[in-house]
């Protein structure tokens, strides 16, 4: 994902994100006229890059170039009415992010270098 944001006039923020994701999908009720899931989900980022132009002395707030990983919930609720077009939809989704102190993708590896010695 490539999200490019212009703060303002001579500033903007670039984001890049590619990760490797899995869910898992529940379902709890599903007839013709109602259905209802939920899913749990983990994503692990393994491309991160956060580009400010120009670059900003003061230190960062949320970098996401520390962006580790992030759990998410969803559950979705669709109940049709007698004409099948219509109906209510109802969706909500809570993803809380984990961020790491190192930065780069091969950072958070500095402690497996033991397993290399010979």
């Amino acid at each position: 994902m490539i999200l490019t944001t212009y703060l303002s006039i001579g500033e903007k923020r670039t984001l890049i994100f590619g990760s490797v994701h899995g869910e898992y999908f529940v379902p709890i009720k599903s007839t013709q006229r109602e259905e209802l899931w939920y899913t749990i989900g983990a994503e692990w980022y393994t491309i991160r890059q956060d580009d400010r132009d120009p670059t900003n002395s003061e230190p960062e707030s949320l970098n996401h170039m520390n962006l580790l990983g992030s759990l998410s919930f969803k559950i979705h609720h669709m109940k049709r009415f007698s004409n099948p077009k219509f109906g209510w939809y109802t969706n909500a989704y809570f993803q809380p992010n984990f961020y790491s102190t190192n930065k780069g993708f091969m950072e958070r590896f500095r402690s497996t270098e033991c397993f290399f010695r010979d």
